[in-house]
C-alpha cells in the first residue's frame, strides 16, 4: 500500500507550534495600528452582540490576534504537549474547521470538523464509511492519524484467509460486505440472475476455488446429460432455450431460429411429430416432405395428374387448421373476372387437365373469333388480342372497341354505320386522314377551287370533323392577319382569278403601285423604305401615315412646329443631317458674340444650346471647365478671354494673377517663397484677395499662447519668411533658467524649433 496522503498534511513539530504562536501574537498589529481581520459571523458575531468583546480582546488589550489558537488556549496547550487528536496536525485551523456555531467552556467547537477526507487523504468516505465519518476513532484508534493505511485489511479481518488476494475492493464495495458476489460477477465474467442469485458461492466454487470455474451452463449442469433424451443433438448452448429463472422456462422461437414459423396446428404437435428419431439437424423441412401422401391422394382436384406444384404453401397456409381451407390464388396465373369468375374449374380445365391451359382469350375462344361475321373478324384482319375490344368482366361479351385509338369519331363520323367507311366489310387499310376518304370532294370543290388554288390536302387545316356542315374555318392569321380594310374585303380582292398560291404577304407586294405614285411626299425620290408598315397601319381604314419621327430624329422646340420642307428641301429625305451642325453650320460660322469659329467652340451645338428652346439661347455650363464664384461670377467673359480667345485660357489662378502675386508685399509672396497655388490661401468664392486665409502648417499659431500673433513678431524680415526668431519673446535669462541641466541646450531659434516643433514643452 502506498502511504496515505494524510501523511503529507499531518507533519507538525514543537518548533512549528512555537512559531505558530509567535506569528499569532504579532499578526494583526503593525505600527500601533489595529488591523481588522474582517466581519464577524456566527458565534463571534453572537459574542459581539452580547457585549463580550473581552472574550477575545481581554480586559486590557486593544487588539486581538487574528489566529484561532490565540483565543483557543486549551487546544494550543494540547498541541504543544503533543496530546489528543491535534498532536500531529499541521497547517491552519481553517483547513479542517469552519467557523463554529457554538463553544464550550474551553472554547472548543461543538460542531464537528469539516475535514475534506477525500481531497486531503485520497480516501473518500462512502457507503458504510460515511455513517462513521463523525467517529474518527473508529478507524483512527489511539488517535493515530499518521499510520493508518487505506487497505481494507487494516480494519477488516480477511475471512478468506488470503486465498482471494489482498484487493478486497475487487469483490466488495463500501455499500455492504454481503454484496460481494453480486458486485464481483458484474465485472462481466458471469452475471448472476434468476435462481443463480440464491445459490451459495461454494456450490459453484468447489473448495473455494475461483479460477477455472466454468461459465457455461452445460459444464455445471452435466448431471442432466444422463437424462438428456436428445443426446446433445440440440447442442451444448443451453441458454438458447433455457433461462436462469428455471430449467423448464423454455423460450425457444421456432420461426426466428429456423425460419419456419409454426402454425396453430403445428404448435399443438409434439416435436417428435416432425422430428422423427429425434433428429434436429436435417435442415428446415418442407410441407411436401411430411404431407406427400395427402398430396398424392387428393382427387378434387387431383394434384399429381394435374401437375400441381409440390409447394403446398402456395395454396395452403400455415394458419389453416384444415387442408380444405386452401385458397388457390388464380390471379397469379390468370385473373378471373366476369363470366370466368362464375364458371366451374372444369369449364376451362377439361378432363382435369391444368397444365398447359391457355392464358389468353384467343387460346380458348379461337372458334368464336373465326365464326364471328358481324363484322367478320378474320376477313377484316382484326387482331387476335380479343381484350383490345372485349372485356372479361362483361358477361354479354359486348365489344368496347375504342375507335379513338385508331381514328377519333366526331361530328358526322360519329353517326355513320361502320360500313359507311369500311366498304365490303374491309377494315384493314382504311385511310386515317380526311383526304384519303374525301379526295373526290376536294377535287370537285370550285368555290374556291382547291386544286388550282393549291390548297393543302390537310383538310383539317380549315374544316373540322366535329362540324356536321363541313364548313371551312380557315385561320387567315396563320398566313396573313386580316385587320382594318383587309378584314372587309372579299377573297377575290387579293386573290385574283382564284389564285391563292404565291399571294404576297407584305404590303409592298400588293401596294407597290400606290407607293410609286405617292407624291406628298414622293416616296421613291425620298428613298422611303418599302416596309410600308413602318408608317402605315393595316388597321387604319384611311391608310394614314403614323410615322414616328423620333425613331430618326426627335422633334422638339422650333423643330416640332416646322413643315417637313423646312428641313427636307426639294422633297429630299434621304441623307438629311441628324445633328445640329449639319443644318446650322452657317449660323455657327456667322456668330460673333462670341465668335464660335475663332474661339474654337465645339460643333456639338447641343453642348450649350437646347433644341427645346424656341430662342436658341445658350446655356453653357462654365463649371465643366472652371467654377465661377466670387468676383469671377460677376466679371465679363472678356475679362478672362482677351480678344475673344477662349481656347487655351488658363484654368488655374497663377497664370492670370501672376502680377498680383509678384506685387504683393504684405507679406512679400515672391521673397517669402509662397507657393503659386493661390487657392491654398485664397478662395475662389472670396470677393477680395485680402480674404486670404493662410494655413500655417509648420508651427501652430491658431491656438495656445501663439494665437493671434502678428506675422512680423516671429518673421522679422518681411522679405524673407524663411527667417524666423523665437528670442524676441523668449528671453535668454528665462530660457537659461528653465533649461538648466538640459543636455545639448543652445539658445538660438533653430534649436528652439528642433525641440519644440509644436510650440509645447
Amino acid at each position: 500500500m502506498p502511504p496515505s496522503p494524510l501523511l503529507s498534511l499531518l507533519r507538525f513539530s514543537s518548533l512549528s507550534v512555537a512559531m505558530l504562536f509567535s506569528v499569532a501574537l504579532t499578526a494583526f498589529a503593525q505600527d500601533g495600528q489595529a488591523v481588522s481581520p474582517g466581519p464577524l459571523s456566527k458565534a463571534h458575531a453572537a459574542l459581539e452582540g452580547a457585549g463580550k468583546c473581552q472574550s477575545c480582546h481581554g480586559a486590557d488589550r486593544k487588539v486581538a490576534p487574528g489566529l484561532c489558537l490565540s483565543c483557543h488556549q486549551p487546544i494550543a496547550e494540547r498541541i504543544r504537549a503533543k496530546k489528543g487528536v491535534h498532536r500531529a496536525v499541521t497547517g491552519a485551523c481553517s483547513d479542517c474547521h469552519v467557523e463554529h456555531g457554538g463553544v464550550d467552556a474551553d472554547l472548543r467547537p461543538l460542531d464537528p470538523a469539516t475535514f475534506d477526507h477525500a481531497g486531503e487523504t485520497g480516501f473518500g468516505l462512502k457507503g458504510r464509511h460515511a455513517s462513521i465519518a463523525k467517529n474518527c476513532a473508529s478507524c483512527h484508534a489511539s488517535r493515530s492519524y499518521l499510520t493508518v493505511s487505506a487497505a481494507c485489511a487494516t480494519c477488516h479481518t480477511d475471512a478468506h484467509a488470503a486465498k482471494r488476494g489482498s484487493a478486497c475492493e475487487t469483490c466488495h464495495t463500501p455499500e455492504g460486505w454481503a454484496s460481494a458476489s453480486r458486485a464481483f460477477h458484474k465485472t462481466g465474467r458471469f452475471n448472476l440472475e434468476g435462481r443463480h442469485l440464491s445459490v451459495p458461492c461454494e456450490n459453484c466454487h468447489i473448495s473455494g476455488a475461483v479460477k477455472g470455474t466454468p461459465n457455461k451452463c452445460y459444464d455445471c449442469h452435466w448431471v442432466r446429460r444422463q437424462d438428456d433424451p436428445y443426446r446433445t443433438r440440440l447442442g451444448a448452448d443451453c441458454e438458447t432455450c433455457h433461462r436462469p429463472v428455471g430449467w423448464t422456462a423454455v423460450s425457444w422461437n421456432h420461426g426466428a431460429a429456423t425460419g419456419t414459423p409454426l402454425s396453430p396446428a403445428h404448435r399443438a404437435l409434439g416435436c417428435d411429430s416432425c422430428h422423427t428419431n429425434r433428429r434436429f439437424d436435417a435442415g428446415s423441412p418442407s410441407c411436401y416432405s411430411c404431407h406427400a401422401k395427402q398430396y398424392q391422394a387428393t382427387t378434387q382436384p387431383a394434384h399429381q395428374p394435374a401437375g400441381f406444384p409440390t409447394q403446398c404453401e402456395l395454396c395452403h397456409k400455415p394458419s389453416h387448421t384444415s387442408f380444405s381451407q386452401a385458397r388457390f390464388q388464380h390471379s397469379a396465373y390468370y385473373p378471373l373476372a366476369g363470366v370466368h369468375a362464375t364458371q366451374a374449374c372444369a369449364s376451362c380445365h377439361k378432363n382435369n387437365a391444368y397444365k398447359g391451359t391457355p392464358r389468353d382469350c384467343y387460346g380458348c375462344h379461337r372458334t368464336s373469333y373465326e365464326r364471328t361475321a358481324s363484322p367478320n373478324h378474320a376477313a377484316a384482319g382484326f387482331p387476335t388480342t380479343c381484350e383490345s375490344c372485349h372485356r372479361p368482366s362483361d358477361a354479354s361479351w359486348k365489344t368496347t372497341f375504342n375507335h379513338g385509338s385508331v381514328y377519333p369519331l366526331a361530328g358526322v363520323h360519329a353517326t355513320q354505320p361502320c360500313t359507311a367507311c369500311h366498304k365490303n366489310n374491309v377494315y384493314k387499310g382504311t385511310p386515317r386522314d380526311c383526304y384519303g376518304c374525301h379526295r373526290t370532294t376536294y377535287e370537285r370543290t370550285t368555290s374556291p377551287n382547291h386544286v388550282s388554288a393549291g390548297f393543302p390536302t390537310t383538310c383539317e387545316s380549315c374544316h373540322k370533323a366535329s362540324d356536321p356542315g363541313w364548313r371551312a374555318t380557315f385561320n387567315h392569321s396563320s398566313a396573313y392577319p386580316l385587320v382594318g380594310v383587309h378584314a372587309t374585303q372579299p377573297c377575290t380582292a387579293c386573290h385574283k382569278n382564284n389564285v391563292y398560291k404565291g399571294t404576297p404577304r407584305d404590303c409592298y407586294g400588293c401596294h407597290r403601285t400606290t407607293y410609286e405614285r405617292t407624291t406628298s411626299p414622293n416616296h421613291v425620290s425620298a428613298g422611303f423604305p418599302t416596309t410600308c408598315e413602318s408608317c402605315h397601319r393595316a388597321s387604319d381604314a384611311s391608310w394614314r401615315a403614323t410615322f414616328s419621327h423620333n425613331s430618326v430624329y426627335p422633334l422638339v422646340g422650333v423643330h416640332a412646329t416646322q413643315a417637313c420642307t423646312a428641313c427636307h428641301k426639294n422633297n429630299v429625305y434621304k441623307g438629311t443631317p441628324r445633328d445640329c451642325y449639319g443644318c446650322h453650320r452657317t449660323t455657327y460660322e456667322r456668330t460673333t458674340r462670341p465668335n464660335h469659329a475663332a474661339a474654337g467652340f465645339p460643333t456639338s451645338c447641343e453642348s450649350c444650346h437646347s433644341a427645346s428652346s424656341s430662342t436658341w439661347s445658350a446655356s453653357f455650363d462654365h463649371n465643366r471647365f472652371f467654377v465661377l464664384a466670387g468676383r469671377h461670377l460677376s466679371a465679363a467673359c472678356s475679362s478672362c478671354h482677351k480678344n475673344n480667345v477662349y481656347r487655351g485660357t488658363p484654368r488655374d489662378c497663377y497664370p492670370c494673377h501672376q502680377a498680383q502675386y509678384d506685387r504683393t508685399t504684405n507679406p512679400n509672396h515672391r521673397a517669402a517663397g509662397f507657393p503659386t497655388t493661390c487657392e491654398t490661401c485664397h478662395r475662389n468664392s472670396d470677393t477680395s484677395f485680402n480674404q486670404g486665409r493662410f494655413n500655417h502648417t509648420w508651427f501652430p499659431i491658431t491656438s495656445g499662447k501663439h494665437a493671434g500673433r502678428a506675422c512680423a513678431e516671429c518673421h522679422t524680415d518681411p522679405n524673407n519668411y524663411k527667417v524666423f526668431t523665437c528670442t524676441t519673446c523668449h528671453t535668454r535669462s528665462r530660457m537659461d533658467s528653465e533649461h538648466s541641466g538640459r543636455a545639448g541646450y543652445r539658445y538660438d531659434s533653430a534649436a528652439c524649433y528642433s525641440c519644440h516643433p509644436t510650440g509645447r514643452t
